[in-house]
């Protein structure tokens, strides 16, 4: 067999191994997977692939590096559009403080999510409090049992929310399908920062890793601003006190 034929061989099964990692690429963007990562890593070799194809078939130098930066280009510009396909609006809508036992600020806050990209879930679930002086103080996850939660307003008048319906993790870590809304509370523990009023400067942030292991944030949003927002348009199962 000689060197062309073994070429054309060559041609041959990097042609077919670059349309099997295509499909499975475009299969994962349009129906969401697991963990992009896989995808990604299936685009990479696709990419070494269509260099190697490139290589073997064009005979002049110039032409294999103008083909490497055109499929180079070409491979980022998907690779982008595959990364950012999913998106995730993340606002909290009201937040709830009490002294926890340790002498730490426990906080819940109630949330809603929308997709606005492919189906997608989130985990790893985290809260931090930034004060005027930039401290940052993180917070422990913690797990709600039972059948409610309850939530007390600024006037003390309290509401109790259906569980698990409402835990914002136990809805988040099932997929979230494109378009669709989800409301929860997440609540955790600050048992670095003493309990007490909430400065109106205090800041607060919460976010979650996607199915792609990108964040999603709600920001930095003044503890006064987001606390003042009308807590009875929140459309969590509420759950009637007798």
């Amino acid at each position: 067999m000689n060197d062309s034929q073994n070429y054309r061989r060559l041609d041959l099964h990097i042609a077919w191994l670059g349309g099997i990692f295509a499909i499975v690429i475009g299969a994962g963007a349009w129906l969401g997977v697991p963990n992009a990562m896989i995808p990604m890593a299936l685009l990479v070799i696709s990419w070494l692939c269509a260099i190697l194809y490139a290589f073997v078939m064009v005979p002049w130098p110039f032409g294999k590096a103008l083909s490497s930066v055109f499929l180079t280009v070409l491979f980022c510009i998907v690779g982008w559009w595959f990364w950012n396909v999913f998106a995730v609006d993340l606002q909290v809508r009201f937040i709830n403080g009490v002294k926890d036992p340790s002498g730490g600020e426990e906080i819940r806050f109630a949330v809603e999510l929308t997709n606005r990209g492919k189906s997608t879930s989130l985990q790893h679930w985290r809260a931090e409090l930034i004060d005027s002086g930039g401290n940052v103080y993180e917070g422990d996850p913690l797990r709600m049992s039972g059948e409610t939660v309850e939530i007390e307003d600024a006037n003390h008048s309290k509401s109790l929310y259906a569980l698990p319906d409402c835990d914002l993790r136990f809805e988040t870590v099932r997929a979230i399908q494109p378009g669709d809304s989800v409301y929860g509370i997440a609540d955790f523990v600050f048992r670095g920062y003493s309990a007490r009023p909430m400065p109106l400067d205090m800041r607060v942030r919460l976010e979650a890793t996607d199915m792609l292991g990108r964040k999603v944030t709600s920001g930095d949003i003044l503890f006064s601003k987001v606390d003042n927002q009308p807590r009875d348009i929140f459309p969590c199962r509420e759950i009637k006190q007798q």
